[in-house]
C-alpha cells in the first residue's frame, strides 16, 4: 500500500513539473515495485535517471544506472541528486560497449526469467 501512495505522489509531480518521457520511465518502476522489484536496471537520459533514483532511494531500492550514449560508447556523468537520509541506492556505471554481452551471461548464469532493461532510444532495438 506504501509503494502505492508514494508512486501516486510522484505521478502527480512529475505531471505537474517534468516532461512525458520522465513520467512514463517512472510510471513503470513504479509498477515494477508494486509487483515486489528486487532492484532496477536502468539505461535513460540523465532527467529520467534522476526522477528514477528519487523514487528507489525513497523506496530504498537498488537501482543500477547505465550511462551510455546512443552509438553505445559510455557519456558524460550525469549529476544525481545526494540522497535527503544520506543512504545511496543508485550506483550509475559508464560501462564500455560489451555491456550487451556482459548482460546475457548475467541473465543465462543466474537463470533469470524476467528481467526489463530500460532504454530511451532505439538503441536496444
Amino acid at each position: 500500500m506504501m509503494v502505492v501512495v508514494k508512486c501516486a505522489l510522484k505521478r502527480f509531480l512529475q505531471l505537474k513539473y517534468q516532461p512525458a518521457v520522465i513520467l512514463e520511465d517512472t510510471a513503470e518502476a513504479c509498477e515494477l515495485m508494486t509487483q515486489g522489484i528486487l532492484a532496477l536496471v536502468t539505461s535513460t537520459g540523465c532527467a529520467s535517471a534522476s526522477a528514477l533514483q528519487s523514487l528507489t532511494d525513497a523506496m530504498h531500492i537498488p537501482h543500477l544506472y547505465v550511462q551510455r550514449n546512443a552509438e553505445g560508447s559510455p557519456r558524460t556523468a550525469c549529476q544525481l541528486n545526494p540522497s535527503p537520509d544520506g543512504e545511496r541506492y543508485t550506483l550509475a556505471a559508464r560501462p564500455p560497449v560489451r555491456l550487451s554481452d556482459v548482460m546475457l551471461t548475467l541473465v543465462g548464469e543466474l537463470r533469470w526469467q524476467k528481467f526489463i532493461v530500460f532504454y530511451d532510444s532505439d538503441y536496444g532495438e
